[in-house]
């Protein structure tokens, strides 16, 4: 087999397309071909000028991609091998994760992905139609442990907390400001935080008196979603802001599969929301330099299966 890849789509057949990707998840061609369009990085696969498969990814170009899947003619391991190793090639240096079908679990640990024990989907539709790909609600892995939050005498202004899904009137300086408290005090690079968030298509933020205390960003491709910098002021965790945030801006993205993943920190937090699952078939790749025992808290061994995957 010779194939050629490119991410030129001056003459990609949309219904080629289509047909090759039939997971049923899109309505009708116009919604596909929306999703095509909004998917930053694409490759497609070609033999003798034919379309054979193709791979995607949607992106905020700076930080993150989320890697929607490899799709290839007979549902061809090895072209859908080769398809995620060209689109790798455009996501040099980004975090990539991603939500695996089950059948294409091997796929992904040959490609050196690690499979995440703290991925979360928001549940909205019927989840008995996707067997094998979440755990049960409230799910803990046997070495989780959660070190209990010391109580905070929490002092906030008399105005009820507002809740707003835009970010137009918000200084990229304060964006900054919360991620770097949120996050450790882990400094963030500003320039680098307005772009993701320009280039991101939906917002939550939380004000107290238009003091910023919690912010979340989305993006999608209008069927597959996934949300990122889901960040509260230190000063103003445990009172559900977190939470808050996340749900509406899930709700803004109802119509998509929504995805999220988080740090074993928060697995905690995610298990106690009852619109969302943990997921089974999460991959992550780039994650950056990290100490192994704060990894062996992220990732699932390589190779390992659920009793129900044998």
């Amino acid at each position: 087999m010779s194939l050629t890849f490119t991410s030129k789509r001056d003459y990609l057949d949309y219904v080629a397309a289509y047909k090759i990707e039939n997971d049923n998840y899109f309505k009708s061609i116009d919604d596909f071909k929306y999703a095509i369009d909004k998917s930053r990085y694409l490759v497609l696969a070609y033999e003798n000028d034919i379309l054979v498969g193709f791979a995607r990814a949607i992106s905020e170009g700076v930080e993150t991609a989320f890697i929607i899947g490899a799709y290839a003619i007979n549902d061809s391991f090895l072209i859908k091998y080769q398809l995620i190793i060209e689109l790798e090639k455009l996501l040099d240096g980004k975090r990539k994760m991603l939500f695996s079908n089950p059948l294409d679990i091997e796929l992904y640990e040959k490609l050196g992905y690690l499979r995440c024990k703290n991925a979360y989907t928001y549940i909205n539709f019927n989840i008995d139609d996707y067997k094998g790909y979440f755990l049960p609600k409230g799910y803990k892995f046997e070495t989780e442990f959660y070190i209990p939050k010391k109580e905070k005498n929490i002092v906030k202004s008399e105005k009820i907390i507002d809740y707003r899904n835009s970010i137009s009137n918000v200084l990229f300086s304060d964006i900054n400001d919360l991620l770097t408290r949120a996050f450790f005090n882990r400094p963030h690079d500003i320039e680098k935080t307005k772009k993701a968030f320009l280039e991101s298509d939906y917002f939550y933020a939380a004000f107290d008196n238009e003091k910023l205390i919690g912010i979340a960003r989305a993006i999608t491709d209008g069927r597959f979603s996934t949300i990122l910098n889901v960040a509260v002021d230190p000063d103003y965790q445990g009172l559900n802001i977190g939470k808050n945030i996340v749900l509406k801006l899930s709700e803004e993205l109802k119509d998509t599969i929504v995805f999220l993943n988080t740090h074993a920190g928060s697995a905690g937090f995610y298990n106690k929301i009852d619109e969302y699952r943990r997921n089974k078939t999460a991959f992550e790749k780039g994650f950056g330099k990290i100490k192994d025992p704060v990894i062996n808290e992220m990732f699932l061994p390589n190779g390992f299966r659920f009793i129900d995957e044998y």
